[in-house]
């Protein structure tokens, strides 16, 4: 598997690259994932600075756009999104089937509220495609991140 790439969550295309911030950077790029022109220019005029806030401001832009991160780690690989969760598997899949193998661990990382799903792909690949994935997540009680912030500053 290569190291990076995006991929679009309702279309499912995806593109293989370098580096996510400045690939999406390069003319044609985002057009080629389906990105319209105003959310374009916008990444063009956001500064790529390696681990800086330019950086960040173009990876959630792209997310916020429907875009999903991938990222391989030799036996597992990220997907970082802004879509429910659920949406993100499920727009991932073609990729995951098009590259991943039986072994390859997958993990689901929403940066907006922190839920992460977890699984061995060849595992579940015959069921991803159920409308219910709720058996993706974990077995102990389900605690909403905004409760969870609310228990926190209340102790």
């Amino acid at each position: 598997m290569k190291e990076g790439a995006w991929i679009n969550v309702t279309t499912g295309d995806y593109r293989w690259l370098d580096e996510h911030a400045r690939w999406l950077q390069r003319p044609g790029n985002a057009a080629s994932l389906g990105l319209d022109d105003d959310v374009i220019e916008e990444l063009g005029r956001a500064p790529w600075d390696f681990n800086g806030p330019g950086r960040r401001t173009i990876l959630l832009t792209a997310m916020n756009q429907g875009l999903i991160r991938a990222r391989g780690h030799g036996a597992s690989i990220t997907f970082e999104f802004t879509v429910p969760w659920e949406e993100a598997v499920r727009g991932a899949l073609r990729f995951m089937d098009e590259n991943l193998g039986p072994a390859m661990q997958c993990r689901f990382n929403n940066l907006l509220t922190g839920q992460s799903v977890e699984f061995s792909f060849g595992r579940v690949r015959d069921r991803l495609e159920q409308r219910d994935l709720s058996f993706l997540q974990p077995p102990w009680p389900k605690v909403k991140v905004f409760d969870l912030q609310n228990l926190l500053e209340r102790s």
